[in-house]
């Protein structure tokens, strides 16, 4: 969260006249620091700002503190009882740990929020498929349901393992692999933007920057060594394109779950159709759906009785 704290009069000879000047900024994260200021980044400046300004009330209402962890310092929150981490080395970072950690719930996924509230429960078993920083992974735990969380990228493995621990989510399995319908090695490719969100097993609709190797596991493999013949009460599958492999290496651990979210990329009528083919046939129907921004649909299914 950023804001000019002094130099303004410099900084507006700068908007109208040219030239440059270094400006003290000041930053949530580390405090402040000079910033090189020029007509040629005028605009930049002033559309980060604006963007940025927007979100300063709503950050400096949850984040609370900084504290250190691993010899790495990170700002913390406390959300009605629930404590996140935020990364502060960028604030694209910052931003994206604030949306799918705290804010989950009441601003980036409301209403598969309330699918999710709805139908766990006390010692239920919830499967969170892509688990990011575990916007779900802990609220479900805090719930007191049994978590198994997958989550391919190693930066936000380490983070989700972080949030779990502070929270003191001991029945809690983290796996640091990739769902799909085989076990194989593949390419994870950074989302847009550098955002650490949109990781996918696909190239196309990436940034197309390879981010690391991962180990690609059916659900069929590496979820019933983690299960005593229990039932799975909710699977939530957001795995940025291949939800289809996803179910496919998951037939009989599906045959044995009550109720699935699964975004669908892209979100095109086919797509879904093709979703909705594949989960049909174990007794799924499609209770309720989101669509957002034309880029993905969420869907919510369950069976009946």
């Amino acid at each position: 969260m950023f804001r000019v704290h002094n130099n303004k009069l410099s900084i507006l000879r700068v908007y109208f006249f040219g030239g440059d000047v270094s400006a003290l900024l000041h930053d949530l994260r580390s405090g402040s620091f000079l910033s090189k200021i020029s007509k040629n980044n005028m605009e930049r400046i002033i559309r980060l700002g604006k963007i940025l300004s927007k979100r300063a009330r709503l950050w400096g209402k949850y984040i609370s503190c900084t504290i250190r962890l691993n010899d790495n310092y990170y700002l913390m929150t406390d959300t009605d009882g629930v404590k996140w981490i935020v990364r502060k080395a960028s604030s694209i970072l910052l931003k994206y740990d604030v949306l799918f950690g705290p804010l989950l719930f009441c601003h980036q996924e409301p209403r598969e929020f309330e699918w999710f509230s709805t139908v766990l429960h006390e010692g239920d078993i919830f499967i969170d498929v892509g688990a990011n920083v575990g916007g779900y992974s802990v609220r479900a735990c805090k719930m007191g349901a049994k978590v198994i969380a997958l989550e391919p990228d190693p930066d936000n493995y380490r983070v989700l393992k972080i949030n779990l621990k502070l929270n003191q989510c001991f029945d809690a399995h983290v796996l640091n692999i990739a769902a799909g319908k085989r076990e194989e090695v593949l390419e994870l490719y950074e989302g847009s933007n550098g955002a650490p969100v949109g990781y996918s097993l696909l190239q196309n609709g990436s940034s197309g920057k390879i981010k690391c190797s991962v180990d690609v596991k059916p659900l069929d493999v590496a979820i019933p060594p983690l299960l005593n013949n229990e039932e799975v009460d909710l699977l939530k599958i957001d795995v940025e394109g291949v939800e289809a492999e996803v179910i496919k290496g998951a037939l009989d651990l599906l045959k044995r779950t009550r109720y699935v979210i699964v975004e669908v990329i892209p979100s095109t009528s086919s797509r879904m159709l093709e979703m909705l083919e594949l989960l049909r046939p174990l007794g799924f129907k499609l209770i309720d759906k989101v669509c957002r921004y034309s880029l993905y649909c969420d869907l919510f299914l369950g069976k009946s009785g």
